[in-house]
């Protein structure tokens, strides 16, 4: 199950970043339309990264912390966005993070994401 759950958290990945190729694509003018050759680069890219990012996720599930109390989950998240180039701020209403990836003009993409976990 928990293989089944990496999966679809990948794929959710690797459709956000689709989704991001195709708005850039979008505002240079050119036809938003994705390419057999942009999907494998894709999917490459989200395979080769893959043992790490199934890592991160079991690490977060390994070790939740509840609502208001997120240090050790939004430190490691900070730290992650970090070394694949983000600016980061951290302590955003208490324990929130902010990342910023700048690649040029154009379209601004937001993700927002909960880090508490439910006490079970």
């Amino acid at each position: 199950m928990r293989l089944v759950r990496s999966s679809v958290a990948l794929f959710r990945l690797g459709a956000a970043i689709l989704l991001v190729a195709i708005a850039v694509r979008a505002s240079q003018g050119a036809e938003p339309r994705v390419t057999s050759a942009q999907i494998r680069r894709i999917t490459d890219r989200v395979n080769a990264q893959y043992d790490s990012l199934l890592a991160l996720y079991h690490h977060f599930h390994r070790h939740p912390e509840l609502s208001l109390h997120e240090e050790r989950t939004a430190a490691r998240l900070a730290e992650e966005l970090r070394a694949v180039g983000y600016t980061v701020t951290t302590g955003v209403g208490g324990h929130g993070v902010v990342a910023l990836m700048k690649n040029g003009p154009g379209p601004t993409i937001m993700v927002r994401t909960d880090l508490d976990a439910l006490p079970v």
